[in-house]
């Protein structure tokens, strides 16, 4: 141990903790995603490779090796949103930046203001914020934008009969990312029959990733929150100020909990 104690030099504990962060960043990008799956995909393929070559199983062996071959090639191919995604944030000044930074009274109010603004004037929109769970690969399929976000913005982008109107906008931090994006239907038997195509996307999304999404309904007019496969009907201007403040501060599975508990104690 005390050998190696003497090998080991300054810049390779350097190298190390580099790299184990941009694995960790890495990871924490693509946690979510499809992309994901497609790498725990990869790692069994890689583990059955070595099965089977420990096992003197030739063919397979070299169909394992071929097959892992090409999907090395189409990685880059494959992870192509998760890859823009990061050298964008790198360009922005900082590697998977995934949470909201703090929350902004300025933010919180021109959200609050768009929505308010719609429900009164029966304007449809879905709002999706992004927290910890990349959502690369459906903001990849709209219209990029990585625009700041406005009041302005986002009633421009839900005009109706303007070409980004339809769809859903994926908002990171105080920027939106993506206009006109379609988003999974949930297709959870026990959703109120009367319910949409737009809040059955909004369900979808917080299904799967922990992304929060507001919903506006012109039929309606009111706006619902989509929390975790649930969905929190009639938001008034003071809840939604209340769940945004909290959604900066929340953070994991118990962040979540207290969100909704907050949420629930206003209905």
């Amino acid at each position: 141990m005390m050998q190696w104690l003497h090998i080991l030099r300054v810049q390779d504990v350097i190298d190390i903790i580099v790299i184990a962060y941009l694995v960790y960043k890495l990871l924490d990008i693509l946690k979510g995603t499809m992309a994901m799956q497609l790498l725990k995909g990869i790692f069994v393929l890689l583990i059955a490779g070595n099965v089977a070559k420990w096992l003197g199983l030739h063919t397979l062996d070299w169909l394992f090796g071929k097959v892992i071959s090409i999907m090395f090639i189409a990685l880059p191919v494959i992870f192509q949103p998760e890859i823009r995604q990061a050298l964008g944030a790198l360009g922005r000044g900082g590697i998977g930046y995934q949470r909201y930074k703090g929350a902004s009274e300025r933010l919180i109010g021109e959200i609050t203001d768009a929505l308010k603004f719609m429900r009164l004037q029966r304007i449809g929109a879905i709002l999706v914020f992004q927290r910890r769970d990349s959502l690369g690969e459906f903001a990849a399929k709209g219209t990029t934008l990585n625009a700041e976000l406005t009041s302005e913005l986002l009633l421009t982008i839900f005009t109706p009969s303007t070409p980004l109107h339809d769809g859903a906008v994926i908002i990171r931090g105080d920027i939106v990312q993506a206009a006109a994006c379609f988003l999974p239907l949930s297709d959870n038997p026990f959703i109120e029959p009367t319910l949409g195509s737009r809040h059955r996307a909004a369900l979808g999304i917080t299904e799967v990733s922990d992304a929060i999404a507001f919903v506006v309904s012109e039929e309606r007019a009111e706006v619902s929150l989509a929390v975790r496969g649930r969905l929190v009907r009639d938001m008034n201007e003071d809840r939604i100020k209340k769940v945004l403040s909290s959604l900066y501060r929340a953070s994991g599975e118990s962040g979540w909990s207290r969100l909704w508990r907050k949420v629930k104690k206003k209905k």
